[in-house]
């Protein structure tokens, strides 16, 4: 199974706000992938997941059209 860090669904990201503060606009803001170590958890469902493996992701940045996208 590929999972592109550039799939419209965000996989691995999460929307960084612009003001963390202003709690009114917290959806304001950029798509961030950071780096770092995920755990990957496979099977028929989420109550169901059997396999889990941890993995060490490196995103491309912007430029490579990958990482903030």
């Amino acid at each position: 199974m590929r999972i592109g860090v550039a799939d419209s669904n965000h996989p691995f990201s999460y929307v960084a706000p612009t003001d963390p503060g202003d709690l009114a606009n917290r959806a304001d803001g950029t798509w961030t992938t950071p780096d770092g170590r995920y755990r990957v958890h496979v099977g028929g469902s989420s109550a169901d997941a059997p396999l889990e493996r941890g993995v060490t992701r490196c995103f491309p940045g912007p430029a490579a059209g990958g990482g903030g996208a």
